[in-house]
């Protein structure tokens, strides 16, 4: 009988087995691997017997027992802090009953552990889900022959990445056997830290341990210090606490469905007071901006490109010809579209404000775009016209408008008043889909003058200001540069086409052209800094706005060390809120931080920081970033499927969101933190990589001045692999890189954990970059370089490169190698390393003092030649 419960107990959990869910995704201050001696802290609360007789009679009345009502505070307070709503946990329970005779005097571990999966099931109710809660216990103990130690060993031998799966989050029940005559005093009411009392089990980050200690019911949740944000264990404890008042004091909480935590009073009233961002920016159409600062200052410079410089009153006389030109060729009502397909200069901005003048919306489609993309993207918006130069190459059937600037013409104004309102289209910039097909992102007048007017009002941008312009005008950032400095009269310096590419010249005409403003992604100012820092020092920048990339953290200090007093500001958001929709201000960069904070909202916008059911994430807690307020987009144009997929309405409060896709969470003061998007998570044997803690770490080293981390899946093993690529000071021979590169490896072998740690180390002359400037990751160049090419292979000469080479090949799951080939050449990892010396241990005699050498020989790409070599040296058995 007892053979026949123990094999349907082990089915009973082989079944759940695939399914089975990770630990919670709780935040971490640190990785677990770094903490080499855990020690624990505990926090304690004792139930007053007032709060405990209440919980006890409404349990009875909802048939639920007090083990399963703790359980559910706990598992409900660890749903709302965990990146995600499914996970296990691991539970632990006496079995030493009293009722046996002579019980309570053996001596022995009678601690039982089992496994209990949580579902995302929130669309229930309260109650619903501690009945669906007590079941699954109820089922997990009735199976509870194959105990939760047999689980994890049976799930681990069927996983193949080599990690060794753990259930470290534990909910621990002694109700019934109470504990005299203990150390800690119990005397007090409510809750308090409790200098010492743990069970500090090895393996476990945080316990929430249910003890009857003199008769009282007292919690308390041990937890490994160090490992998690501080205050953060605090907050979630008081939260479950008052979860189990509320459950006593307010029937309705049964009933209900979603959360039924309440998050800090303190963080939410941070966060109401980031978004409250109203502010009367006092929006126009786009071309008034422009058509004012010309009345203004008509004969004021307005753009400079080389030699050439365009007054304001050139500009809008050059624009409003465009403009009659348009209405003369095309009927034009508002919400059309015209393209513009010009090079960057003054015939570009005069061909967007002459479109705008006209009454439509522009489109800029980039001339050095092949044609057959080109004729797509207007086809797409179904423009009317196009603005183009009159030998350009575009479709025969679309009107063509020409724009010239005639410095010698009269200043002529708009006699007609446009007949557009604020919410009427003002442009569409098209994004790259998921599909490959790029989406037309449509922005009003109201949408990016909130955001240029706030800019101007925030920095103090006016008309003794200049800005050098290098976004392209189908990327968002130009549209600040046009309508935000161009609006506020200052003026516009683009680079001529010879020196597009060239960070000093960009610093020459900055000095010469004095040069206020700088607005692009991080890219490029690395490259003026790095370039013609010592030059600039001269210059009257004042103020650089970068956004649309990942700023490195040492970029900031480079920038203010190279230009003194200048204001350096981080800006976020997405095209489909308006340029830019949250702003920090970069003053001083701590120490410890892992990249630049995102910061907050910007004037009449707001952020959310929400979980899967629309409901605010708590600090620390990674949720997907929603835009709100007067930046976000009309939507996609002519897709009203992708629309309602990212612009929707949210189920209580019944704002308009732009669900962005990217990841973030809260941090202190009401900040936000960006952490990459959702869909380019990348994972590396079970483990979540947060790539710009492995930048912010190599960017320590001296030498490195750029740093990218991406993720390459190696052809031989199929494994996922992290490559480091770097722009460094290299040396001057092959010598002097290899040591840089073992610097760096050094750097990350001693600051983060191993699965963090880079596999391949590339050193480049640059960074590739987009047309807009951004990090181009795909351009990176494959890590492993032509170590997988074929070639003749070098066999083994002796027996142990013999054994070693069948080692390795069963290690690595392949042997299309050679006894030459480095071992990152050829797929291996710290994970590999780890199988590999394991084996070795067992078919070598070798000392555990020689494995230090084995590891790092390993660790600089050593072959299985090298590492027969070494071998020899520390082992009796060759």
């Amino acid at each position: 009988m007892h053979n026949e419960q123990g094999i349907r107990d082990k089915d009973y959990w082989i079944r759940k087995l695939d399914n089975m869910p990770s630990a919670p995704e709780l935040p971490f201050q640190q990785s677990p691997e770094l903490i080499k001696k855990p020690i624990f802290k505990t926090i304690s609360h004792k139930i007053t017997f007032e709060l405990l007789n209440k919980l006890r009679q409404i349990g009875t009345a909802q048939g639920i027992t007090m083990e399963t009502l703790f359980l559910g505070a706990y598992v409900e307070t660890l749903r709302q802090w965990s990146r995600h709503q499914t996970f296990t946990l691991t539970l632990t329970q006496h079995t030493r009953r009293p009722h046996f005779p002579l019980v309570q005097s053996c001596v022995g571990n009678f601690l039982q552990s089992s496994l209990l999966c949580v579902d995302d099931n929130k669309s229930d109710s309260f109650i619903n889900r501690l009945t669906i809660l007590q079941t699954e216990l109820f089922m997990n103990r009735w199976h509870s022959s194959f105990n939760g130690i047999q689980v994890l060993r049976e799930l681990n031998r069927r996983g193949s990445n080599g990690r060794a799966l753990s259930m470290p989050v534990v909910f621990s029940n002694t109700l019934d056997i109470e504990l005299r005559d203990i150390i800690t005093d119990y005397t007090w009411e409510g809750t308090a830290p409790v200098t010492y009392s743990s069970t500090q089990t090895p393996g476990i980050w945080l316990e929430n341990q249910l003890l009857n200690v003199n008769g009282n019911l007292v919690m308390n949740w041990n937890y490994v210090d160090g490992l998690f944000p501080q205050g953060m264990l605090e907050m979630m404890f008081d939260a479950s606490v008052t979860l189990l008042e509320q459950c006593a004091d307010n029937p309705e909480i049964w009933d209900q469905k979603g959360s039924v935590v309440v998050l800090s009073p303190h963080d939410l009233w941070e966060r109401q007071v980031a978004n409250a961002t109203a502010n009367d920016t006092q929006p126009e159409l786009l071309q008034n901006l422009i058509l004012n600062s010309a009345r203004q200052f008509p004969h004021k410079t307005a753009i400079i490109q080389g030699e050439r410089q365009v007054s304001y009153g050139e500009l809008v006389t050059s624009a409003n010809n465009v403009a009659d030109r348009l209405r003369a060729s095309v009927s034009i009502k508002s919400g059309d579209i015209i393209a513009v397909s010009l090079p960057q200069g003054p015939e570009m901005i005069a061909a967007i404000l002459g479109v705008l003048i006209a009454g439509a919306a522009y489109v800029s489609i980039d001339p050095m775009l092949p044609r057959q993309r080109r004729s797509r993207l207007i086809e797409r918006c179904s423009a009317k016209a196009i603005v183009t130069h009159a030998c350009a190459d575009e479709p025969d059937l679309l009107v063509r408008i020409n724009v010239d600037i005639d410095s010698s013409a009269p200043v002529r104004f708009p006699e007609r008043v446009a007949f557009q309102t604020l919410d009427d289209l003002a442009y569409v910039i098209f994004t790259s889909g998921s599909t490959g097909e790029p989406k037309g992102v449509m922005i009003t007048h109201r949408n990016a003058a909130n955001t240029v007017l706030d800019i101007n009002r925030r920095f103090g941008v006016s008309e003794d200001d200049g800005v050098f312009s290098i976004a392209p005008a189908g990327f968002d950032l130009s549209v600040y540069d046009y309508f935000g400095v161009l609006g506020a009269g200052g003026k516009i310096l683009f680079p001529s086409e010879d020196e597009a590419n060239d960070p000093k010249a960009w610093a020459r005409q900055i000095i010469k052209h004095q040069i206020t403003l700088w607005n692009s992604v991080p890219a490029p100012v690395k490259a003026l800094i790095e370039h013609a820092g010592p030059q600039l020092s001269t210059s009257a920048l004042r103020l650089v706005l970068m956004s649309g990339d990942w700023i490195p953290v040492n970029l900031p200090d480079q920038i203010k060390a190279a230009i003194d007093g200048i204001e350096v500001v981080s800006l976020g958001g997405a095209t489909e809120g308006s340029i830019w929709s949250i702003v920090y201000p970069i003053r001083e960069v701590d120490a410890n931080w892992k990249s630049i904070p995102y910061g907050k909202p910007l004037a009449n916008q707001r952020f959310h920081v929400l979980n899967n059911w629309f409901e605010p994430c708590p600090k620390w807690v990674t949720g997907e970033l929603f835009i709100a307020g007067e930046g976000v987009a009309q939507g996609y144009l002519c897709d009203e499927e992708k629309t309602r997929e990212r612009f929707i309405i949210h189920p209580v409060t019944g704002e308009r969101l732009y669900k962005t896709g990217d990841l973030g969470r809260y941090i202190d003061q009401g900040l936000i933190e960006i952490l990459g998007r959702e869909d380019s998570q990348i994972k590396i044997n079970g483990y979540r990589i947060e790539l710009g803690e492995i930048e912010a770490c190599l960017l320590s080293h001296q030498q490195a001045n750029h740093v990218v981390i991406n993720a390459a899946i190696h052809p031989k093993t199929g494994q996922k692999q992290l490559a480091a690529y770097i722009v460094a000071e290299k040396g001057s021979n092959d010598s002097d890189n290899r040591l840089l590169e073992n610097e760096l490896r050094g750097i990350a072998q001693d600051n983060l954990p191993s699965y963090m740690v880079p596999t391949w180390f590339v050193l480049l002359d640059s960074m590739p970059l987009t047309t807009n400037g951004k990090i181009d990751r795909k351009a990176l160049p494959t890590p492993w370089g032509e170590a997988v090419a074929e070639k003749s292979k070098s066999l083994p000469s002796n027996d142990i490169e013999s054994r070693l080479f069948d080692l390795w090949s069963k290690q690595l799951k392949h042997n299309d190698f050679d006894v030459n080939d480095g071992f990152f050449d050829i797929g291996g990892d710290s994970l590999h390393a780890v199988g590999i010396l394991s084996a070795v241990r067992e078919s070598f005699n070798v000392s555990p003092t020689s494995e230090q050498d084995m590891i790092e020989s390993l660790f600089m790409n050593a072959s299985v030649r090298d590492f027969s070599k070494i071998l020899a040296t520390v082992s009796d058995n060759g």
